[in-house]
């Protein structure tokens, strides 16, 4: 073969090189702008923002300031050597709150607000409840006497409870005069959930 047809066949090579190069790319670029039948839009999700209620009542938990606490007994609510009171907890405010769960509540005396043995232990089971403005909200309070203990009791005068509504950390203070035991490890109390009055 001669140098001429060696020239003409090579030139010929690349021209067809370069026609099959264009098209594949210019498939490739035409694949590649060709908008997906399966494409989606994303969008980053809006944050949910944390409940400020009780357990998805839609209102604000019931705050001490909201609240006029106040210790009320139990017409005939009384059963060997035990007394049944109820506190009660009216919402003052003029926004309804929530409230669920049991109440804090301990003896304190010597005029001081010390607290005296056993914090009251819970009964029952508890549901949320949505407290209107004027409405009152009550937990059974049970006590058992102290002078029916033994001597370990170690009775001592209380001059009050120290109540808290259920999940606050400010404490109100209920005159009751009665006897407790200084005991830790005698428990006089119980404190039933919040109801609806």
């Amino acid at each position: 073969m001669t140098r001429e047809k060696w020239s003409v066949l090579a030139v010929t090579l690349i021209i067809v090189a370069m026609i099959v190069g264009g098209c594949t790319r210019s498939d490739e670029n035409k694949a590649s702008h060709k908008p997906s039948a399966t494409a989606t839009t994303t969008t980053t999700p809006t944050p949910t923002p944390t409940p400020t209620s009780t357990k998805g009542s839609g209102t604000g938990t019931c705050q001490p300031a909201q609240l006029k606490v106040k210790l009320t007994e139990d017409p005939g609510g009384g059963a060997a050597g035990s007394e049944y009171s109820h506190l009660t907890f009216t919402n003052t405010s003029t926004s309804t709150c929530a409230m669920t769960g049991w109440p804090g509540v301990s003896y304190v005396g010597s005029g001081n607000g010390t607290q005296i043995g056993a914090p009251a232990d819970r009964t029952g089971s508890a549901t949320v409840i949505s407290v209107k403005p004027g409405a009152v909200a009550e937990a059974q309070l049970k006590e058992s006497a102290a002078g029916n203990l033994d001597a370990d009791c170690i009775i001592t005068p209380a001059d009050g409870l120290r109540v808290y509504a259920p999940n606050t950390k400010a404490a109100v203070f209920v005159a009751h005069t009665v006897e407790a035991c200084a005991a830790p490890s005698k428990h006089l109390m119980t404190i039933g959930p919040v109801r609806l009055k």
